[in-house]
């Protein structure tokens, strides 16, 4: 999908979807877009969790210490 999408991005979806390069370009257009739109989601995906697990950490911690920072010898 030269000029669409970067060639890297490309590769990496191509092996997230299990392809080797010379079956990915092989596949029809449409299915590689819809390859890339799945890698593309799960990037974002592991990106939310990711933040929901530090506001779940940070969370925890000011439970823990009743809002006040730590007292440290």
């Amino acid at each position: 999908m030269p000029g669409i999408v970067p060639t890297a991005e490309e590769r990496l979806a191509a092996v997230a979807n299990l392809y080797n390069w010379t079956d990915w370009r092989a596949l029809p257009m449409e299915e590689r877009v819809m390859c890339v739109a799945w890698y593309r989601l799960q990037h974002l995906i592991d990106l939310h969790q990711g933040d929901a697990m530090v506001r779940d950490m940070e969370r925890r911690q000011k439970k823990h210490t009743n809002g006040k920072a730590p007292n440290r010898r």
